[in-house]
């Protein structure tokens, strides 16, 4: 409140000079009799509104100031815009529309402490080779259908929080910087946003092919459609694909605090260079696909119950993961033949792995889980433990332990020392063969 009062008086004190004001009873734009002096507004002069004024051809001014219980109204469509606002825009009054569309053009800044009416459809066109603020109370919201910035790679830039209702944003690639404020806009959609943010907040936001700098909180509902998140993002509530467009996003690192899922029907693929999950990674009950293809590192602290993951990286890939916990996908499928694996803590895993001659180092650590298969790996063990474990066609270097019960099908080889400490057995009626260098039998 203290920054958007800062921001009114800062704004005001330039309304001072070649000022225009409109008679309380207000009146129509283009008509003299709505004004104190009987002078209409020009594109240089800043205009304060005190009363009811209505639109009917275009206008213009340069800073404009809706005053408490005055209001600004459009009364029929006009092509391209109704109002041109060459300075600021300052609103503590209503804006509704009367027409189909109401259309604003504004040049410089926007501070709203006033009302827009939910019903009015209301656009705001930022154009200016400037970059452009926007400020809100935080007891208000701005309630209009589009919010555009007319490119050549401007900024529009938060100075509080603000709550949108509705509100489509059509960046055309310009930069919505928000830093640490947070933006709800619920039934609104970001297109083509280059979001900027140091620890800000999108809640209940849907975000068709953005491109995100920085550090950025979601929480709601957020709906994503294609993009790249180039730091981190991290989701405290619910992080899914939106409706229709493109079902897939990269990030650089994921944090998730609630729920990532498929809603829909399809696939949803998320490229994560890293992913920290303290929640839940899940499929979705209309049939949808949630697809996780990890390129560098994954550390499980929660729920990770989606069909399908896959492992893609062509240098190394690094899992760890809280004990009790488990990557509980059906197929872990390893994409790239240059994949290294590190094990960096005891892993639990009830998925079937299937590999290209893959390295997979365990170190010293115990590889368990119920219902683990392991296809076409090379694993490298410094006294590692594998338990209950199906192991198809795969190479063991260094020594292994065997606990639970093993099961094996097709050409394994041992190069060092094996101990099983409870049962080696054959897979169905798959033939084994095994070669050992040394073999400790303890079961």
């Amino acid at each position: 409140m203290k920054l958007i009062t800062a921001i009114i008086f800062f704004l005001f004190t330039q309304y001072l000079w070649g000022q225009i004001v409109s008679a309380p009873t207000g009146g129509v734009w283009n008509d003299t009799t709505t004004w104190i002096g009987n002078v209409i507004p020009s594109d240089s002069d800043n205009v304060v509104i005190n009363g009811p004024v209505v639109i009917y051809e275009k206008a213009f001014c340069n800073d404009l100031l809706v005053s408490n219980a005055a209001s600004l109204a459009d009364s029929q469509s006009i092509e391209s815009f109704d109002i041109a606002i060459g300075g600021n825009f300052i609103n503590e009054g209503t804006i509704f529309s009367k027409s189909n569309q109401f259309n604003l053009l504004l040049y410089e800044d926007l501070v709203n402490k006033g009302n827009w009416d939910e019903q009015s459809n209301i656009n705001i066109t930022f154009s200016s080779l400037a970059d452009h603020n926007i400020a809100n109370d935080s007891s208000k919201i701005i309630s209009v259908d589009n919010i555009l910035l007319a490119g050549n790679g401007r900024k529009l830039i938060l100075l509080t929080n603000i709550n949108f209702k509705q509100t489509n944003f059509d960046l055309e690639y310009d930069t919505l910087v928000i830093n640490h404020k947070e933006i709800v806009n619920l039934g609104g959609i970001f297109y083509n946003p280059v979001i900027k943010s140091n620890g800000g907040m999108l809640n209940n936001s849907n975000l068709w092919n953005c491109n995100v700098v920085g550090t950025l909180r979601t929480s709601g509902t957020t709906l994503v459609s294609g993009g790249n998140f180039m730091d981190t993002l991290i989701v405290v509530d619910t992080l899914t694909q939106s409706p229709s467009g493109y079902s897939w996003f990269r990030i650089n690192t994921l944090i998730n605090h609630g729920v990532v899922r498929c809603s829909q029907a399809g696939f949803f693929t998320i490229y994560i260079k890293n992913i920290i999950n303290n929640g839940i990674l899940e499929d979705g009950n209309s049939g949808g696909l949630l697809l996780p293809i990890i390129n560098e590192s994954l550390h499980n602290n929660g729920i990770w119950s989606c069909l399908y993951t896959d492992f893609n990286s062509s240098n190394n890939l690094y899992l760890s993961q809280t004990e009790g916990k488990y990557i509980g996908s059906d197929y872990i499928q390893v994409r790239s033949q240059q994949d290294t694996i590190f094990l960096l803590s005891d892993f639990n895993i009830n998925s079937k792995v299937m590999g290209q001659e893959n390295f997979l180092s365990v170190g010293e650590y115990t590889l368990s889980g119920i219902n683990n298969y392991y296809w076409g790996l090379k694993f490298i063990s410094n006294n590692a433990t594998l338990k209950n474990t199906y192991i198809i066609s795969s190479y063991f270097e260094g020594n292994t332990t065997f606990d639970g019960m093993t099961y094996l099908a097709g050409q394994i080889y041992f190069t060092d020392t094996v101990k099983v400490k409870s049962i080696f057995k054959s897979y169905g009626s798959d033939v084994s063969t095994l070669y050992f260098e040394n073999l400790i039998n303890c079961g």
